[in-house]
């Protein structure tokens, strides 16, 4: 985990961000793949620290 966390870490280009960013949701958090695409900007509260999983 640690390597893989270590790997995306170093991603730095701009068209790698989301990819980036929806590794990272599903290595640190129970989502399954298929939610972590699913998701939106507007399903992330970074205020409240909070992810809405937009339902089938």
């Amino acid at each position: 985990m640690r390597a893989l966390l270590k790997e995306v870490k170093s991603i730095r280009h701009p068209c790698n961000l989301k990819m980036k960013a929806e590794i990272l949701m599903a290595a640190t958090s129970r989502m399954h793949s298929e939610e972590v695409y699913r998701l939106k900007l507007e399903n992330i509260d970074c205020n409240n620290c909070t992810v809405l999983i937009p339902a089938d």
